[in-house]
């Protein structure tokens, strides 16, 4: 289950929402989003600016349909992951480009990063801050 606090700046319209998800090929009804591979499970709240997404037996089509709007995005939007809605704690909570990132890179291996000056590996939590010398080797 998935689900999404819009950015006032970004209000929740289920009209445009729903577009969106016709625009890349899915139907709907007032449930679910659906095409002939299966459907998810939906709950859009205009009023608190808040969508829901759950998963309804196919993970293609959910991964397909949610995450492709997830990437629509803005930074300015908080993505809430639950394995299922009863569950007490969440999976992630942040905002869109970090889910992504975090969806992109799951189950993958990160190719190791070591550090010219002292060969040590550089760790995945710091990557992405700006080095004071250069890197060597991707792979080992």
């Amino acid at each position: 289950m998935i689900g999404i606090q819009r950015s006032e700046k970004y209000p929740t319209k289920e009209s445009e929402i729903l577009s969106y998800f016709e625009s890349i090929g899915y139907s709907h009804d007032d449930d679910f989003i659906f095409n002939d591979s299966g459907k998810v499970g939906y709950l859009i709240m205009d009023d608190v600016n808040y969508i829901v997404f759950r998963e309804e037996e196919n993970v293609g089509v959910f991964t397909h349909s949610v995450i492709t709007y997830i990437r629509t995005l803005t930074e300015f939007d908080t993505i809430t992951v639950k394995e299922n809605e009863d569950d007490a704690d969440f999976i992630f909570i942040g905002n869109a480009a970090e889910f992504i990132v975090y969806w992109d890179e799951m189950g993958e291996e990160r190719p190791k990063v070591i550090c010219s000056e002292c060969a040590e590996q550089i760790p995945d939590e710091i990557r992405c801050i700006p080095c004071f010398g250069p890197l060597v080797g991707e792979n080992e």
